[in-house]
């Protein structure tokens, strides 16, 4: 993604298909290219806060860009600021509530006729790009993913590698299926770092469902599963993982963590059995 330069004079414009000033937009930081033409998909990052009030959503914070059609996002705010920018743009919105979640509002975050305020960031126009140029920008992020999981970063790696699979999503061919493999092994790695066994689970299990022999991704798994308590599938996972690497120790040593997280559970269910037997029902 094009970053451009950062806008030091702040300046606000009606960005409103009416120009009554219920979307008004500053450019914080310029982009290049084309603006996005309605029907066409693209993705943002933005967080969204109450006007002078609290942040109620980040897609930063889930680690995962949003991508809609132009004309039918469900904020029709965002049509028309998507409609205004170009990719790699960052703007600040002030939205009136009719053209943010309206009376219903959006329950339990946004009340019901609620003014919002929005920083948001044109990633790219998906379905304009063509697919040697998605490659190579999918490429670029890949390398500054790999950069943030090695500075241990691994919030900003998971968004990033996240981000990867964005681009490619409106292209297909056997080439982009090993990208895509790649970025979600990646997914699956650093989200053990995270502790986010089950979204670990997921990204190796896209994999196995193509390769079933993939020992990366079996480990994964494996790991999730023990850290999800669900030790009798870990068992076969072991197994299977033994099998394959001719008894990798990375895989034997996973035979005392199931042995650890099987004590552990036991220990805890014999606490819950005591604290019921010392209790009194009337």
């Amino acid at each position: 993604m094009f970053q451009g330069e950062t806008v030091t004079k702040k300046e606000w414009v009606d960005i409103s298909e009416a120009h009554d000033g219920k979307v008004m937009k500053c450019t914080l930081r310029t982009g290049k290219g084309a603006r996005p033409r309605r029907c066409q998909k693209v993705a943002i990052h933005y967080t969204m806060s109450l006007e002078n009030g609290p942040k109620v959503y980040s897609t930063r914070d889930e680690g995962k860009p949003f991508d809609f059609t132009v004309g039918s996002c469900e904020i029709p705010a965002f049509n028309a600021a998507a409609l205004n920018m170009v990719g790699g743009e960052r703007a600040e919105l002030k939205i009136d509530s009719s053209m943010g979640y309206g009376e219903a509002g959006h329950p339990p975050t946004v009340p019901p006729n609620a003014n919002l305020f929005v920083e948001l960031d044109l990633l790219y126009i998906l379905e304009d790009m063509p697919k040697e140029e998605a490659i190579k920008q999918a490429e670029e992020v890949n390398k500054r993913a790999g950069e943030a999981y090695r500075n241990e970063k691994y919030e900003e790696a998971s968004v990033l590698y996240h981000e990867c699979c964005q681009i490619l999503q409106c292209h297909t061919g056997d080439d982009l299926d090993l990208l895509f493999d790649k970025y979600r092994s990646n997914l699956s790695t650093v989200y053990s770092k995270l502790g986010k066994w089950g979204e670990s689970m997921h990204n190796a299990e896209r994999i196995l469902q193509k390769d079933k022999t993939n020992q990366r991704c079996i480990l994964r798994k494996l790991d999730a599963l023990i850290h999800l308590g669900r030790l009798e599938e870990a068992e076969e996972y072991l197994k299977k993982g033994l099998e394959l690497s001719n008894n990798d120790p990375v895989f034997s040593s996973r035979t005392k963590d199931i042995e650890k997280a099987s004590a552990e559970m036991k220990s805890a269910q014999e606490n819950v059995y005591k604290k019921m037997a010392g209790k009194k029902f009337f």
